[in-house]
């Protein structure tokens, strides 16, 4: 062996000098340090010179990792349980991307009406931050949102010379994968795991599934978000498929034989149905019952059909709801917390251990209302909703719980009538890019900006109960945003062509 050459010979086997020098370190190292933590050390060393040379393999690994937040908060524990792995791989991304960048002389910023909204939203947020309890906070929220911008810069960027549709599919699928883990985690958590949480039990026997967000409300969210993607994709092959069989062979049998994809879609959207329903969240069932009013409304083209479909299904559900033959469990977790909104101050309203969860939210959003009454223009400042809540709580409800539990009285309370604004703007045109697309599009495409547009109307409602944008929600829907543009650009291209 020359150690001043570039390799060597050992058994009639020739190695780069980097590979003998990799193995001599890993023999020392399993030699000095546990097992476990050597693989751990190998994997983060693999990962990370695989997101060097390659940054959106950092955006899929987030995908994964970013639900594994609130799993990492409870059994990592203290300061290190604040720094969840999903975050530290954007963040990882997000500098390998401008380092890459950098080196070669350039920095592109796609061009998306994104891109304005996001940084608009962004400086509104650190406006609101003059004079904040908890500036530190509001750092803390401010780098999520500018996140979700780097996450639309980086996929266009570095998709910007692929094929258009294999990226739109490939994103797709990766979506759907990440949802699916979760899903499964859920379903065994609901239904096989036998034991959790006393206050999540259902019916003597199930536990609510919470994945590993650790809490039913963000990842019903999470999982009626992928649902609704996975429904609106099965709907667009589906149909492209049916459309495509002679008229006399036009069975849904026929279209699941011959499009094998077409049935695995269907699958993973009745796996994450499942899971929803696992989550025994009624903030993610009127979600996705919003949702389904969508895809009645938008899957025909023709305005009129939909309006005929929505009518259709609303007096379906009524005269099955009249009927009984909804099970009165689900009718309560629906609807029974209506019977508690009355228009009273909170300490009015008589606790009992049925009401308890309903009333705790009331609370929050007096507080946040408090909030916004004393500073109605920028509010308290973006992230501090729980620093203020000592000053404006309900006498009695002490505990912040971190937001208001609505996200519109959260950016009320937070960023005042100047943080509504911004959340309008940055808002109405994802609706309507999502619109327009779903209006333009033809099958199987136009399945996934209904699928989006599903999520995104059903995310908005479950925001009148609470708030999702948390347990790095927003790496998934950074990318649904880029997936938007996506779609944009190629049905662009199609139409010069």
């Amino acid at each position: 062996m020359n150690l001043l050459t570039a390799e060597f010979s050992l058994f009639n086997v020739r190695l780069e000098r980097w590979q003998w020098l990799a193995a001599l370190g890993l023999g020392l190292a399993l030699a000095i340090f546990p097992p476990l933590f050597v693989m751990v050390g190998a994997a983060a060393i693999l990962v990370g010179i695989a997101v060097l040379s390659q940054p959106l393999v950092g955006v899929v690994l987030a995908l994964f990792l970013g639900p594994l937040g609130g799993w990492e908060g409870v059994f990592i524990g203290g300061p290190l349980g604040e720094i969840t792995s999903g975050q530290l791989m954007i963040l990882f991304t997000m500098v390998c991307w401008v380092a890459r960048n950098l080196v070669r002389g350039r920095f592109p910023i796609p061009s998306t009406i994104f891109s304005v909204t996001l940084s608009i939203w962004v400086v509104l947020g650190a406006a609101t931050l003059t004079g904040s309890l908890s500036p530190f906070d509001g750092v803390k929220e401010i780098l999520k949102w500018t996140e979700v911008l780097f996450i639309i810069w980086i996929v266009l960027d570095l998709t910007r010379e692929w094929d258009r549709r294999q990226v739109i599919w490939g994103t797709v699928a990766v979506l759907l994968a990440a949802g699916v883990v979760q899903a499964f985690w859920g379903i065994f958590q609901f239904a096989v795991r036998g034991s959790g949480p006393g206050h999540f039990i259902i019916f003597g026997r199930f536990y609510r599934a919470t994945g590993s967000f650790m809490q039913p409300n963000p990842y019903g969210g999470y999982i009626a978000l992928n649902a609704c993607l996975a429904i609106g994709v099965f709907a667009g092959l589906f149909i492209y498929f049916w459309n495509h069989l002679p008229e006399k062979q036009r069975r849904w049998d026929n279209v699941l034989r011959r499009s094998p994809l077409t049935l695995l879609v269907g699958i993973v959207a009745a796996i994450l149905l499942f899971g929803l329903i696992g989550s025994w969240s009624r903030g993610a069932w009127l979600n996705f019952i919003a949702a389904a009013g969508i895809f009645a409304l938008f899957m025909p083209k023709e305005r009129k059909r939909g309006l005929t479909l929505v009518f259709l299904g609303a007096a379906a559900f009524f005269l099955i709801w009249n009927l009984g033959l909804i099970p009165v469990a689900i009718r309560e977790r629906l609807f029974g917390f209506l019977a508690t909104f009355q228009f009273q101050r909170v300490n009015e309203i008589l606790l009992t251990p049925e009401n308890y969860a309903v009333v705790e939210r009331l609370a929050h959003w007096e507080a946040a209302i408090s909030m916004a009454t004393e500073q109605p223009w920028l509010g308290v400042g973006i992230g501090n909703y729980a620093a203020a809540y000592p000053d404006h709580l309900v006498p009695g409800w002490f505990e912040p719980l971190g937001h208001a539990h609505n996200m519109y009285l959260n950016v009320f309370a937070e960023m005042g009538i100047v943080g509504l604004i911004g959340y309008a703007l940055l808002w109405i045109p994802i609706f309507w890019l999502s619109i327009d697309l779903t209006r333009k599009l033809d099958w199987p495409l136009r399945g996934i900006p209904l699928g989006l547009f599903a999520g995104f109307v059903g995310l908005s409602v479950h925001h009148l109960l609470d708030n999702l944008y948390v347990k790095n929600n927003l790496i998934y829907l950074g990318v649904t945003f880029a997936l938007l543009v996506l779609l944009k650009w190629n049905m662009e291209e199609e139409q010069r062509s």
